[in-house]
């Protein structure tokens, strides 16, 4: 195994001083130390001695001279076998990098092959980013590839697509490099040397914890959609990156489900816009003379046009009745938390958890008052779609938060702009 590993660590210096070269210069000529007593001892790394490795006896630990410092190589990183590339590790045509057990590249890595790269049977190549193969490279693998869910291969484009396997056909010369996708097995084939290895794309999953956990958005997961635990949001794949499903919709075990962003929101922290009652669209003012429900309408319920779910979002969605917002408030356990929005600020606000282990958070996006907004990170109003006349007085249900309440009653005026939070049945 020792013997492996120096084998292995002297094939890593030579490429990459092989890279680092004149272009006329084919080889780098390296000289091992055996050892010194303590880092004091190690002398000037400069271009005479690159490349130079050298063991510390008192860190027992090695050292290689690399950019004119003297770098620690990691014991672990050699003991696993392991090609650790901290920028890009270019191969010229005279290269060879053979690989006895892993190599990974990280999300900056650039792997550029000049001639061949060989992995033994036991070998996995595990891509974060991007493996970008030239015209002339080639990419021997005698076993299998596995594509990581963060991966992309940039090499061969689909020639064709097929349902099963015997459809595959031979593998020869003529359809060398062949890519070929098997939609019975979600796997796909690439045609080298004579065999068809298998390219496995491992499953994509179906909730991470932060956005940050997300997997590549590439052309082979198109359509993908990946829940975000901590925005308690939906994302899709297209285009080549992620992008929020603003229909995402929170099960959380009652009548019907909550939207999980404010209308006009891009992410839950967001506290998007301010509605009057009965209005769909935001204003600069909201005031008693302009509240188109304030002049001579006296409905006390609203739909269609006039509810703001519905006529931004569409007919799958509506604003909450009264009894579904009392329902909120009244079944579920509300936990002051903070959340991050779309402009990487922290946002007070509430968890709501009811009867499922779903979780829906809800900004203290306070309230808008003439041109003013007022009680922000204090308070939140989030209208229902029914009223009550109380006295000659028509009063609106809405949800009402605050730091130290939650409530839902029919209490409001239509003139104040609130915000909206949709439902839907679906």
């Amino acid at each position: 195994m020792q013997k492996l590993k120096w084998n292995f660590l002297w094939v890593c210096v030579a490429i990459i001083f092989a890279a680092c070269s004149d272009s006329e210069s084919n080889h780098i000529t390296n000289n091992y130390n055996s050892s010194v007593l303590s880092i004091y001892h190690l002398g000037t790394c400069d271009e005479n001695n690159a490349g130079n490795i050298v063991f510390v006896e008192k860190d027992s630990a090695d050292y290689v001279c690399f950019n004119k410092k003297w770098v620690l190589i990691q014991d672990d990183s050699l003991h696993s076998d392991t090609l650790k590339i901290l920028d890009t590790l270019i191969l010229t045509k005279m290269d060879t990098l053979k690989i006895r057990d892993t190599l990974t590249l990280s999300k900056t890595d650039t792997l550029k092959i000049r001639d061949t790269l060989t992995l033994s049977k036991t070998d996995t190549l595990t891509v974060r980013d991007t493996l970008t193969l030239t015209k002339t490279d080639t990419l021997k693998i005698q076993d299998t590839i596995i594509v990581n869910v963060r991966d992309t291969i940039i090499a061969y484009g689909i020639s064709r697509t097929i349902d099963d396997l015997e459809k595959l056909g031979s593998c020869t010369a003529s359809n060398e490099n062949e890519l070929v996708f098997n939609e019975m097995n979600q796997a796909y084939y690439l045609c080298q040397n004579g065999n068809w290895t298998v390219l496995i794309l491992e499953p994509k999953p179906d909730t991470v914890s932060t956005v940050e956990d997300l997997p590549s958005c590439n052309s082979l997961r198109t359509g993908d959609s990946v829940y975000v635990e901590n925005q308690s949001v939906k994302y899709i794949c297209t285009a080549g990156q992620w992008t929020l499903a603003l229909d995402t919709l929170v099960d959380l075990g009652l009548s019907v489900k909550w939207a999980s962003v404010n209308i006009g929101a891009a992410l839950p922290a967001d506290y998007g816009n301010y509605y009057s009652w009965g209005e769909s669209a935001p204003k600069a003012k909201y005031t008693a003379d302009n509240s188109e429900m304030n002049n001579g309408n006296g409905a006390l319920k609203i739909s269609g046009a006039r509810d703001a779910a519905t006529a931004n979002w569409g007919a799958k969605y509506r604003m909450p009745t009264g009894a579904e917002l009392k329902e909120l408030a009244n079944n579920c356990s509300f936990t002051a938390s903070t959340r991050v929005n779309s402009q990487g600020k922290s946002v007070q606000g509430y968890n709501v958890k009811c009867k499922t282990d779903n979780t829906l958070f809800l900004p203290l996006a306070g309230y808008k008052e003439s041109s003013l907004t007022k009680s922000v990170g204090e308070l939140a109003y989030f209208w229902g779609s029914d009223a009550i006349y109380n006295d000659g007085l028509r009063l609106v249900y809405a949800l009402f938060l605050s730091t130290s309440k939650h409530s839902a009653a029919a209490s409001y005026l239509c003139i104040n702009g609130y915000s909206v939070r949709a439902v839907s049945a679906d």
